[in-house]
């Protein structure tokens, strides 16, 4: 029996190439699949947060399961300097605050931090991690008066967000 050493370099290469357009196809075509799953329950969800809107609630339950509304966010840089600082900032309170040290020393090193331009930032992708943000906004939260619902606060510095209301299906587990 013939192993792939006994195979020329041409039809490694045509079967190398081969599998990688197969590949390329299939995830196009799942990707595709994907996006109208999305797009589909994209319409459902809107219409359950019409639904709510008209009747004046936050949530309500089906057999099926339970259906609520939820604030999301995208959040972007709007001034990545900004949110560099924010980060050296924080990271400097968090060991400061270990060492116990005088605020005018704080005061110092804080403004030696802002001195620095974010050169070094560079060598990371420029992307969000929306959970961080979140967090941020979590604990910055408001209170809705007119709903009671807890909506999240103001991003941390340099990062602007698209807040939307988004409605979430839970499955019931009696289903």
């Amino acid at each position: 029996m013939a192993g792939i050493e006994d195979v020329s370099d041409d039809e490694i290469v045509s079967a190398y190439l081969n599998i990688r357009k197969a590949r390329a196809e299939a995830n196009s075509k799942a990707n595709e699949t994907d996006a109208d799953f999305k797009r589909k329950l994209d319409m459902l969800g809107a219409e359950l947060l019409r639904r709510m809107n008209e009747r004046h609630n936050t949530k309500f339950g089906t057999t099926f399961g339970t259906v609520y509304r939820e604030e999301d966010f995208k959040p972007s840089a709007e001034n990545w300097t900004e949110v560099y600082h924010w980060v050296m900032d924080d990271a400097v309170d968090k060991a400061l605050e270990q060492t116990g040290l005088a605020a005018s020393i704080v005061e110092t090193v804080k403004n030696a931090f802002k001195a620095v331009t974010p050169e070094r930032f560079e060598i990371l992708e420029k992307r969000l991690k929306k959970t961080t943000i979140a967090e941020y906004m979590k604990a910055n939260a408001t209170l809705d008066e007119e709903t009671g619902e807890r909506l999240l606060g103001a991003p941390p510095p340099g990062v602007r967000v698209l807040r939307e209301y988004v409605a979430v299906v839970r499955v019931n587990n009696k289903n």
